[in-house]
């Protein structure tokens, strides 16, 4: 199994209101920041794909035109 030195682990549990469904972007934040350096929050993603105040779950396919 490969391991990828150094990779973020970020919480969802990030104040956002739909911090509870945010596993997708907060998993695709981690992805971000261990690739550019850069912080990210799963809330501000998803905001990004799905805008400000979206509450509900979200799927991985939503996220690609963004990435």
């Amino acid at each position: 199994m490969s391991v990828l030195a150094n990779f973020p682990m970020i919480s969802q549990r990030d104040g956002d209101p739909n911090q509870d469904y945010d596993c997708v972007p907060t998993s695709i934040a981690a992805g971000m920041q261990w690739l550019t350096g850069q912080k990210y929050t799963g809330g501000e993603i998803k905001d990004a794909v799905y805008t400000r105040g979206y509450v509900g779950g979200t799927g991985a396919t939503a996220y690609v035109d963004y990435l």
